[in-house]
């Protein structure tokens, strides 16, 4: 007996390391996503014959994560000097700690964040800033609880060595490198070949493997494996590739108009001279207008003017501006993400892309003074989009690092108060020095997630939170707090308009907008970037010192081509008339608009959406078809004409 437990001790301990990680997964799985049938969500497994399946499937799964990990650290470990046996323990408990590690910090992201968010949406929040997403997500995460945890564990089983050693012969506790490397590749192969058929008839099951760390690991895998076409789309890709063998086929090919062939296996073939769903398209903007104050909320609702906390208004000040001036209750984001949604702004294109003129441009061209005044770092990726080169005068957080409002100096943090914007646009426009007409950028960001800090003034009659108090089980407080921060921003308006009219007198206009919503648990996700629904993509828009038409709904990339068209004609007071336009769409999507999550088609009172991921409908309708036309077109180059 005692030589067979020194022979078969590594099967002994990575089956105890299997059935570890898949009880740990389990409990991650039920807390955060209902999966043993809460009844929260819908993809939960269904009795004891699905409790079974998933763990027989997560077990193939996690033992061949496990075999690589193993394969993986046992040469570094080995460089410690270690006996077979204690060696062979730091390596499993390596092993076992980096799935914990990683369902750990998606647990915690789902608490704070709701059940939609994935590292990837993380990484797509953070705009292209790697190590600053990983720094959010470790920041939810209990790291220094799991550390000593797993250090606590490790010392216990060092002790358990000791025992171990005098009661079995050691000298042989693991497999041979060519053993071991042989059984990672059939059981990688094994779990892929679950996985394909978990995704193929038992959407339940294969919905937990893909939160589990052993099968996003196996699913990249069997993506690769799968993509005989080399595409990028395999058999687990989501959406999976529809015709493997042909790359010109799958569901993100360009589909040619008017060819007979429908390449993306959606709506058919793009018919000839699809009509694109365009921005507004104005002429080349002309002098003679007034100054224009462009004021850029971060993350706010379209739902906030009209909001009262108890007796007291939510936003006054944008209330009160609203009245003097117009505004729209069928504003959207196009991308509700920040720096697509201004690119799409300022550029006046459903697709911005570095190279393109934007309205910097446009007013430096007819010797306007441009300035640009932001409350966080503006140098992240999908920034050289925006010309922020062209402005004469430019302040961002990076300018004020000692004031800022958050706790990291990395660009996805950084951020500085409305207070510290405010000051920065009072004394530009004291100072400025040039009686040549302005046209003044100003964005604030308070708003944004954790939506309270140190120097928000409690203007509502709310609990302060702290980030650690993000949780869905709090939504309510979570809102409260966000309200007041929405009322902080409220009075910098207040505060900029003040400052605007002492130095311009009346002979300016406003625009004042948002880059996005923010859903706070209504669909169970708190945030942006997931859904293209009214509280992620919708936006306020309140428009003062500028007359004409404006067609709803209205997007981002609309305002461009509206400026430029109605500035030279404007005069003081007032705003435009906004009238809803029952042949007018609006486009929307989700990533970039060549590989979309999401995409969505908006008309007067209605909304077509589809995920990419998802199977196309069975019947589909003739607005389902539009859609999957307008982004066609949109994808063919239709999204500006300038």
């Amino acid at each position: 007996m005692r030589g067979w437990l020194s022979r078969k001790l590594w099967i002994t301990l990575l089956a105890a390391s299997v059935a570890g990680v898949g009880a740990i997964d389990l409990f991650f799985l039920a807390r955060s996503k209902a999966f043993l049938g809460s009844g929260f969500n819908s993809e939960a497994l269904g009795g004891p014959a699905d409790m079974v399946g998933f763990v027989v499937v997560a077990a193939v799964c996690d033992t061949a994560l496990l075999l690589g990990l193993w394969a993986l650290m046992r040469p570094p470990v080995r460089l410690l000097g270690l006996s077979p046996l204690r060696e062979l323990l730091v390596v499993a408990g390596l092993s076992v700690f980096v799935p914990v590690i990683v369902n750990s910090i998606l647990t915690r992201l789902h608490m704070i964040l709701g059940d939609l968010i994935a590292l990837e949406s993380l990484f797509s929040l953070s705009g292209g800033d790697a190590l600053g997403a990983a720094e959010e997500a470790l920041a939810t995460t209990a790291l220094s609880l799991l550390l000593l945890i797993f250090a606590v564990a490790l010392a216990l089983l060092w002790l358990l060595t000791g025992w171990l050693e005098r009661v079995l012969d050691s000298g042989s506790t693991g497999p041979t490198t060519r053993r071991g490397l042989t059984l990672f590749i059939l059981s990688a192969l094994a779990g892929v070949a679950v996985l394909l058929a978990c995704e193929r008839s038992a959407p339940n099951l294969a919905f937990g493997l893909r939160w589990k760390a052993s099968g996003m690991a196996l699913g990249g895998l069997g993506k690769e494996l799968t993509d005989v076409d080399r595409d990028g789309l395999g058999l687990l890709s989501r959406p999976a590739d529809f015709a493997p063998f042909d790359s010109e086929r799958h569901a993100y090919a360009t589909d040619h108009p008017g060819n007979g062939m429908d390449e993306n296996g959606l709506g058919g073939d793009l018919p000839l001279g699809a009509d694109s769903p365009r921005p507004v398209q104005g002429p080349a903007l002309r002098a003679g207008g007034p100054s224009l104050i462009l004021i850029l909320l971060e993350t706010f609702r379209e739902d906030l003017l009209d909001l009262d906390f108890g007796d007291q208004p939510v936003a006054p000040n944008l209330r009160a501006l609203a009245a003097e001036g117009a505004s729209s209750r069928a504003a959207f984001a196009h991308t509700p993400m920040t720096w697509t949604s201004r690119g799409q702004l300022l550029q006046g294109r459903l697709v911005p892309a570095p190279g393109h003129p934007t309205l910097i441009d446009d007013f430096r061209a007819i010797g306007y003074q441009v300035a640009w005044i932001s409350g966080q770092h503006d140098g992240l990726e999908g920034g050289e989009g925006l010309g922020l080169s062209g402005a004469h005068f430019f302040r961002d957080a990076r300018d004020h690092i000692e004031l800022r409002t958050t706790p990291s100096k990395r660009p996805i943090s950084l951020q500085v108060s409305w207070q510290t914007v405010v000051a920065d646009t009072e004394a530009f426009l004291k100072t400025r020095g040039t009686d040549r007409p302005l046209f003044l950028c100003i964005n604030v960001v308070d708003t944004h997630f954790p939506y309270d800090h140190d120097q928000l003034e409690d203007i509502l009659p709310v609990e302060r939170i702290t980030r650690a108090d993000i949780r869905r089980s709090d939504a309510r407080r979570v809102w409260e707090a966000y309200l007041n921060s929405v009322a902080n921003v409220d009075r910098a308006v207040g505060r900029i308009l003040a400052a605007a009219e002492a130095a311009l007198g009346d002979d300016f206009a406003v625009v004042v907008t948002a880059d996005h919503g923010e859903a706070f648990y209504e669909e169970g996700f708190l945030g942006h970037g997931q859904a293209l629904d009214v509280a992620q993509s919708g936006i306020p828009l309140i428009v003062k010192g500028i007359q004409g038409t404006w067609p709803e709904p209205i997007g981002l990339a609309d305002l461009r081509g509206l400026i430029a068209r109605d500035l030279p004609h404007a005069r003081p007071g007032g705003g435009p008339r906004f009238l809803s336009d029952p042949g007018r769409r609006l486009f929307q999507y989700m990533g970039s608009v060549e590989h979309p999550h999401r995409i969505a088609l908006r008309w007067e009172g209605r909304v077509a959406t589809h995920e990419l991921a998802d199977p196309p409908p069975r019947e589909p309708s003739p607005d389902f078809d539009e859609l999957i036309h307008a982004w066609e077109s949109v994808r063919a180059g239709g999204d500006t004409g300038r």
